[in-house]
């Protein structure tokens, strides 16, 4: 169990470093990416990852939870033409991301593998993609990444939601760590490393989200 992986799952770099070993799980960051990551052994299975995201009180019309995405709806909007088509990845069992830009005046698709499988969706590019709370559940985050990257037409703008982490002690006790759905963590190299790696271009973010747009 506790062979350290070969590669990282994100660049594949080898010879990923052990970076923490807490709570039973051992963690591991990548010398090239700088991603933090949880190997397949310590994840969940698809029947408790789900349990888990049950559990969530995501409404629709929760005014709460609206606030909560403004957090990157709010920075990305300026970004965005009228009328222009985007889609939410991740959006889980209740899109509220989705309601609230279709009420901003964009045609709005979604696609979530438990909650709203939509296969078709992803066969087509959009204008803008959100994934809000989505990246740090990435199991094959070189496909999931690459996936989003196939989603974007031309000059289309990404908007994420993630924490990133700060430093190894903080990792330890972090509460985004303790979530056992969350597998994989993001620094500010790693974010740089994927705009470098698919031709994006950063355009701003904080250490809650970025909004990337692809050249």
């Amino acid at each position: 169990m506790n062979k350290n992986p070969k590669n990282c799952p994100l660049c594949a770099s080898g010879e990923p470093q052990l970076y923490a070993d807490v709570d039973g799980r051992r963690y591991f960051e990548c010398n090239n990416c700088s991603m933090v990551f949880l190997p397949a052994t310590f994840h969940l299975s698809r029947e408790d990852e789900k349990e888990r995201y049950d559990h969530h009180e995501n409404q629709v019309d929760d005014p709460a939870y609206r606030k909560f995405l403004s957090t990157l709806l709010n920075p990305l909007l300026p970004y965005l033409a009228d009328g222009q088509r985007g889609i939410d990845v991740g959006c889980g069992p209740g899109p509220a991301l989705v309601e609230m830009c279709r009420e901003a005046g964009f045609a709005m698709e979604m696609h979530d593998p438990i909650y709203a499988d939509n296969p078709q969706a992803l066969q087509k590019t959009y204008d803008f993609v959100t994934a809000t709370e989505t990246v740090e559940h990435f199991r094959e985050p070189a496909k999931d990444w690459a996936l989003l990257n196939r989603l974007l037409g031309f000059a289309g703008f990404l908007g994420i939601m993630t924490w990133r982490w700060r430093g190894q002690t903080a990792f330890e006790q972090w509460h985004y760590r303790r979530d056992d759905t969350h597998v994989c963590f993001y620094a500010d190299e790693t974010l740089e490393w994927l705009a470098q790696n698919f031709g994006w271009e950063i355009k701003e973010g904080s250490e809650r989200y970025c909004i990337f747009q692809k050249r």
